[in-house]
């Protein structure tokens, strides 16, 4: 009996030198958990990444997903007082905690302003993703915030210190879903902020941002956006010449047109629900799986 034993501990050890021996010979295909952070953009919440959420898990049972809300977005109180820095800090705390537990084929996808908070993050060379072994495998924007489509937002350092001054986005025909889901007041001071973010991306943007060397980035955006100038798109990708960078342009007049959920369904088309398909597949396609 105890020789029995000792010969099932032998080949369990022997099995276990002779995976670690294979692993690290070159080619081996080392198996990782595949991970994807979803964020939501400026004044939004988790509700803008649900169906993508929704769209990973039933493909991929083994998959990890994190919808991701930007700090200080709980209450509107808070919301008034923050900075971009407060709403960037829940991405790299969770980023950080899945990349140290275990390997992991990561993908991070952002919409909106939350794409610029990465860009000002991967500006800094000494940040977390561009250290090698620690970089995602994929980054994907969704009509990155760079440049608005109106000149309002220029405005706002000054006029944030006019009291109790609002930005009303209810007056943009939101649907009940949309209010409940996300702010439809936003604060003067925050988009102050909004405008600082932007401001420190664009300046970066004319120097260059190098993309980790094994990370692709995919970018979306809508062509009739009425919140971000498409512009933004064409400037990220100038910014980075020679890298594993795409840009497509949509037919869409939705910010943020990956969402269809709680939209006014009369306004949603074919072509919406084919552009949302294209996102979809590029966050995640059994067929790339494979």
């Amino acid at each position: 009996m105890a020789l029995r034993i000792a010969r099932v501990l032998f080949l369990q050890l022997s099995l276990s030198l002779a995976v670690i021996a294979m692993e690290k010979m070159p080619g081996f295909p080392l198996t990782k958990t595949r991970a994807f952070l979803l964020v939501h953009g400026f004044s939004s919440s988790t509700f803008e990444w649900t169906e993508a959420a929704d769209h990973i898990r039933n493909q991929c049972n083994n998959c990890i997903v994190e919808l991701v809300a930007l700090g200080k977005h709980a209450t509107i109180e808070e919301f008034r007082s923050s900075t971009w820095r407060d709403w960037g800090k829940p991405i790299f705390d969770t980023y950080e905690r899945l990349i140290r537990t275990n390997d992991k084929d990561i993908t991070l996808v952002l919409s909106s302003a939350a794409a610029t908070i990465l860009l000002e993050n991967l500006a800094n060379k000494d940040t977390l993703l561009q250290k090698e072994g620690y970089a995602p495998a994929k980054i994907i924007f969704v009509d990155p915030f760079v440049r608005p489509r109106s000149s309002f937002l220029w405005l706002a350092p000054w006029l944030q210190y006019v009291p109790f001054l609002n930005l009303d986005k209810e007056k943009q025909n939101m649907t009940e879903g949309e209010r409940n889901n996300s702010f439809h007041i936003q604060p003067m001071t925050t988009l102050a902020q909004l405008y600082d973010l932007c401001s420190a991306v664009e300046m970066h943007l004319r120097s260059g941002i190098m993309l980790p060397k094994k990370t692709t980035l995919e970018i979306f955006y809508a062509k009739n956006d009425p919140v971000v100038d498409p512009e933004s798109a064409m400037l990220i990708k100038s910014a980075m010449p020679n890298q594993n960078v795409v840009v497509h342009g949509v037919v869409s007049d939705k910010h943020v047109f990956s969402r269809l959920r709680e939209r006014d369904p009369a306004r949603i088309s074919d072509q919406d629900r084919a552009n949302q398909k294209l996102v979809f597949d590029a966050i995640f396609s059994p067929a790339l799986a494979l």
